[in-house]
Order: C-alpha cells, then sequence, then structure tokens
C-alpha cells in the first residue's frame, strides 16, 4: 500500500513502506508549517499564534528640531541591537576550505540562539530541549527537517541520536547539502535499518540500494545511535557507531546546507532528540 510522506520544509516523499524511492506521478506540492527564526527570549510558535513586536507611536508636534537627532539615534541602536541578537543566515556563502579535521561548525543546541527551526503546531514540534533539539512528530508518513543556515561544499558531519518515545519503525538522520529544497539523506530507524539517497524536486531516491537494509550497528530501541555522514566531492558515505553502513557516488549536488531529520511510517509519535551536532573538514 503506497502512502504519501510529507516533508516538513520540502516536497512530499511518495513511499512504498520503508523504501523512500522514485514513484512516477504528479508530485504534490509542498506544504508550508509556520516556522520562525528563534532570538533570544523566544519560545516558539504557539497553538498558531505568532509573536509580534510591540508598536511604538510618537507625536511628531514635540519632536522639536533639537532632540530629533537623540532619538534618531537611539532608535538606530535599537535597530541594531535587535539585529545582533538574530542568527545570521550564512547558507549563500559556502565556508572555506580547511584542513582536514577542523571544526566548521558545532551545536550542542545548550543555548536556543543558533538558528534551528522553533516549530510547536498539530503536526509536531522542533526545538531545543533538555540541551538537545527535539523533534516529536504527530502526523502519519511525515517527515520534519530543520537546518542552521549554513553552506558547506566537502562536510564530515556527525550527531549523537536518541528516541525518546514513540514507534521503532520510524526515520532518524542527517542531511547534506540542502539547497532549494533539494538534499541528500542519511536515515536509521529504531528497529535497525538504514538508507541513505537524495530528495530533489519533491521525490526521494534511495541510493546504491533498493530497500532500506538492516545492520547489527544499529542499536535499537531508546538507545543512542552516533550517526555520521560524509559529502566529500561525488563520495557519500553514512556510519553508525563507527562502523561504516554504506557508500555511494552521486554528483547531482555540489554543495549546501547540513541538518536533522526525523519522521514516522504508519504510526504516529516519533520523538527524537538530537545532541553534540558537528561539522567536520573531511
Amino acid at each position: 500500500m503506497r502512502a504519501r510522506m510529507r516533508d516538513r520544509r520540502g516536497s512530499c516523499w511518495r513511499n512504498t513502506s520503508r523504501n523512500p524511492g522514485v514513484e512516477s506521478g504528479a508530485v504534490t506540492p509542498w506544504r508550508h508549517l509556520p516556522a520562525f527564526r528563534p532570538t533570544s527570549g523566544d519560545v516558539g510558535l504557539r497553538g498558531g499564534v505568532t509573536l509580534e513586536s510591540g508598536n511604538a507611536t510618537f507625536d511628531n508636534d514635540k519632536i522639536t528640531l533639537m532632540n530629533r537627532l537623540p532619538i534618531f539615534l537611539s532608535i538606530l541602536a535599537l535597530l541594531l541591537a535587535s539585529c545582533a541578537g538574530a542568527p545570521a543566515d550564512q547558507s549563500q556563502s559556502p565556508a572555506p576550505a580547511q584542513p582536514s579535521g577542523s571544526v566548521l561548525f558545532q551545536d550542542d543546541f545548550a543555548q536556543p540562539t543558533t538558528g534551528w527551526d522553533r516549530l510547536l503546531v498539530t503536526e509536531g514540534v522542533m526545538d531545543y530541549y533538555s540541551g538537545g533539539y527535539r523533534m516529536l512528530v504527530n502526523s502519519l508518513q511525515t517527515n520534519f527537517w530543520a537546518t542552521p543556515r549554513r553552506s558547506f561544499t566537502d562536510v564530515r558531519v556527525e550527531v549523537d541520536t536518541g528516541k525518546l518515545a514513540g514507534p521503532d519503525e520510524n526515520r532518524i538522520g542527517i542531511l547534506c547539502r540542502y539547497s532549494d529544497g533539494d538534499y541528500y539523506f542519511f536515515i536509521i530507524t529504531s528497529d535497525g535499518y538504514y538508507g541513505m539517497g537524495l530528495f530533489k524536486d519533491g521525490l526521494a531516491t534511495l541510493l546504491g540500494q533498493s530497500e532500506m537494509l538492516q545492520s547489527p550497528n544499529i542499536n535499537q530501541g531508546v538507545a543512542v545511535n552516533h550517526l555520521r555522514a560524509d559529502c566529500a566531492g561525488s563520495t557519500l558515505t553514512f556510519f553508525a557507531n563507527g562502523a561504516q553502513l554504506a557508500q555511494v557516488q552521486d554528483t547531482t549536488l555540489p554543495m549546501g546546507d547540513v541538518g536533522v531529520i526525523a519522521g514516522t511510517f504508519g504510526a504516529p509519535g516519533v520523538d527524537i532528540l538530537f545532541d553534540n551536532f558537528v561539522v567536520l573538514q573531511p
């Protein structure tokens, strides 16, 4: 039985059970869920109500020529301070090449101001949580994913992942080279399966395998898994807990952002925590 997978910030995945392969036919237009970039003090989107900035009014009749400059400078200072508090979007500028092993970006999610999506809607949650980054997916056949809004060419991405609750038949993983809704994905399930592939133009295709495969190197249930994805030139390599799971060649996406992904199959309530996210020069 075929099922449609909605992608949190991309086009729909069409799937056959565990196989996120290509299906011919029309692609459902992608669906946005409300989100915003965090700033200090924000607590996310609550009940579909967006946060609004306060409004200030001035009585121009009381602003003399002598005091307009101080007022202007005060407003300018406030605007600059507000801009400084918001995370910069660096997704359009790829990081310059560094020596192998250099840290290009890292986040332990201790502070909720590093640029990841913060979301609370009926479909689920994406937010900083208890020193990590949490994705709770309540909708069936749905993916949530998030990026820190950076841009890289060759990367080695690593993260610790753990299941807080929900079914073992789930999706947990890493993204690399995200650009305009397309990306490479490296995913495992909590019942021991893995897959790596390409999401492009609204369709997901496994690379180097026709279906998700089982591996004894994946810790099952609520156990922690350390995932690693290398995107170096045309070579894509996937590791779990230090063991290589798969390697393929693909030249479709040359550069882009990195990120994390979690999703559901036939049961809702997939609840995943990510921690110790790091991007290294391969």
